[in-house]
């Protein structure tokens, strides 16, 4: 996914005209990045290998392997688990090494402990966070912020999909008229050699 392909969708970006482009930067590109580049993680993986033991999954190439339902339950299948690392565990992929990344808008208390990498000194700090989240949303809401985040996801997986799929249909009625055409074709042309082997044959 290409910062100028996300703004063309939402109709802030035009490759011929400066001032969108320059709307886009002001509102999606927070980096130094060109609006041509790829958009990337803001996380390092050496950063991911440190805090999470391993880098964190893409979630958008998950929902092209797997299905965006899958990524859906996997999202909201997170359970309070005190004996792992950040507290949480997962019923879809036990053990799982990612945080819930949903857990800030939960309605869950949750104590865990984790390491800080402390550049300023270079040294490991451990250090333990408790969260009260009962004012946060309730499950009817927050499936649905689940739901607009999976669909977003699918989006950035295949930007193209909409267009293929359109696509797709008009090249099967194509290669279905063109079927039709060939038969008649086909059966014009044996009819004309079967008149002629009749003429020659008596």
């Amino acid at each position: 996914m290409r910062y100028n392909r996300l703004g063309v969708d939402l109709n802030i970006d035009d490759p011929f005209n400066s001032a969108p482009q320059q709307r886009l930067k002001d509102n999606l590109v927070f980096t130094q990045a060109k609006t041509s580049d790829t958009i990337k993680s803001s996380l390092h993986k050496k950063e991911s290998l440190l805090w999470f033991g391993k880098p964190p999954p893409d979630l958008s190439l998950s929902i092209r392997a797997r299905s965006a339902d899958w990524v859906y339950n996997y999202l909201l299948s997170f359970y309070l688990d005190d004996t792992r690392p950040f507290g949480v565990n997962n019923s879809f992929i036990k053990n799982t090494a990612m945080p819930d990344p949903l857990a800030i808008i939960r309605m869950d208390t949750n104590t865990y402990h984790t390491n800080i990498n402390d550049r300023s000194s270079l040294k490991i700090i451990n250090r333990t966070y408790s969260h009260s989240n009962k004012s946060r949303l309730k499950a009817p809401m927050l499936e649905g912020i689940v739901i607009d985040l999976v669909n977003f996801l699918a989006y950035t997986a295949e930007p193209t999909k909409n267009n293929r799929q359109s696509l797709g249909k008009k090249v099967c009625g194509f290669l279905l008229l063109l079927t039709y055409f060939v038969y008649l074709l086909k059966k014009k042309i044996w009819g004309n050699i079967e008149k002629i082997n009749i003429f020659h044959n008596p």
